[in-house]
């Protein structure tokens, strides 16, 4: 069991890496091609449409996982209920949303019309309900050998448009490729190594239980959705499409680095873990160390985006997004958030504080909200960076003062942002 969990646990790793490679390359190529205005609309197109992805999803990964691993006899209803609720919300929520833009934009139908596909793409994520049985048998290369094929070769399509001079709605077509290539692939690994004589059975009475047991993670996804999400989508609405570019070219380069700290916490905070009730003064010293690796490598991180931000932008980006530097300055300083914020989730999740984890969350999305409206009209995409900094620092970190359950931790968290 040991030698499967460690082999799921890298095939996983290798994904998270391939994919940032991936997402950085092919997304700076993307905006040199595109330039500001149109890669700004494609980024607030993604945007969007990732804003409704908790509602699409419905909170089952976790809730399906768990109970097909604690009643296998019930599998079979399990994920057939699953997959019928997953593509009744993708058919709903793909119509809400498309409807949507259509009221935001009514003048767009080149935004409207990329929104569309992608809300499209969602419903074909319904072949997460297969992802979702890998998982419970931690059989995660055969999930993740059909979820990086299909994101291989539509990367591979969007080379292929750049260099063919593609418009935009033709490049926005790749993002339905993938989620169809994604589930046919899962669909057919599935049908190869499981028992298709088992027939998946959709109940009434299980879709029930199984929505009763996931809102709240529905309503802690749409949370986190808003506080990553929101910064693109109110950006293109309170300035304009090429601000979004300029905005989202800097955070390409502030964010291709954080699968980093994920990789390292998550690989780490088992054996921490397993401290806790042996040697309680060796789990905080653990974490202490643990939190102060991940804020070194994060102070490295910035050093490099900061000193040299123009430089950086001009060679990749190009001139046209010189702007991006500025925001750049700016959100590359979340980093250090977010990279205690990765360490304090896990710690919460250990500690069961999970409810106040996801209060944390909402304050600052709220926050998010709240002062992209002030920022961006007077500062467009540099306010939006300056939002988003804030509202890092308070949720991963303020915030843990005023409550006393999470106050030591603060502490602990203090110490490393010193490097102590």
């Amino acid at each position: 069991m040991a030698q499967k969990l460690v082999g799921n646990t890298s095939w996983m790793f290798v994904d998270k890496i391939f994919r940032a490679v991936g997402e950085l390359t092919i997304g700076v190529w993307l905006a040199r091609y595109l330039g500001p205005q149109q890669f700004g609309s494609l980024n607030f197109a993604i945007a969007f449409v990732a804003l409704f992805t908790p509602i699409y999803s419905l909170g089952l990964d976790k809730i399906v996982v768990r109970d097909i691993v604690q009643h296998p006899e019930h599998t079979e209803t399990t994920l057939g209920s699953a997959l019928g609720l997953r593509l009744i919300a993708g058919m709903l929520g793909a119509t809400v949303t498309i409807g949507l833009i259509m009221r935001l934009r009514p003048s767009e139908p080149l935004l409207q019309g990329l929104v569309g596909l992608m809300a499209l793409g969602i419903v074909f994520q319904v072949s997460d309900v297969v992802t979702f049985w890998f998982q419970s048998q931690i059989q995660a290369k055969r999930d993740i050998v059909a979820r990086s094929s299909a994101y291989g070769a539509t990367s591979l399509a969007r080379v292929g448009c750049i260099l063919n001079q593609a418009s935009l709605i033709t490049i926005g077509f790749t993002y339905v490729l993938e989620p169809v290539i994604r589930a046919v692939g899962l669909f057919l690994v599935y049908w190869r190594t499981e028992d298709i004589t088992k027939r998946w059975r959709f109940s009434l009475r299980r879709s029930v239980e199984l929505l009763h047991h996931s809102w709240p993670l529905i309503l802690s996804g749409v949370a986190i959705m808003v506080y990553m999400r929101i910064d693109q989508v109110m950006l293109g609405q309170l300035a304009n499409d090429e601000a979004v570019g300029v905005y989202s070219a800097a955070v390409r380069l502030s964010e291709g680095w954080y699968f980093v700290p994920i990789t390292i916490a998550s690989s780490v905070f088992p054996a921490i873990v397993k401290l806790k009730h042996s040697d309680e003064r060796g789990y905080q010293q653990q974490l202490q160390k643990l939190f102060r690796v991940i804020v070194a490598l994060s102070y490295c991180a910035i050093l490099v985006l900061t000193l040299f931000s123009k430089p950086i932008i001009a060679t990749l980006f190009g001139a046209d997004y010189i702007d991006s530097s500025r925001v750049l300055l700016i959100h590359a300083w979340s980093g250090v958030f977010v990279s205690l914020g990765t360490v304090r989730s896990l710690w919460m999740a250990t500690e069961n504080l999970l409810v106040l984890s996801f209060l944390f969350t909402l304050v600052g999305a709220i926050s998010n909200v709240l002062l992209n409206y002030f920022l961006i009209p007077r500062f467009s995409a540099v306010g939006a960076s300056a939002a988003t900094l804030f509202s890092y620092f308070l949720s991963a970190y303020a915030l843990g003062f005023l409550v006393p359950s999470t106050r030591k931790m603060t502490f602990i968290m203090s110490k490393a942002i010193f490097l102590r």
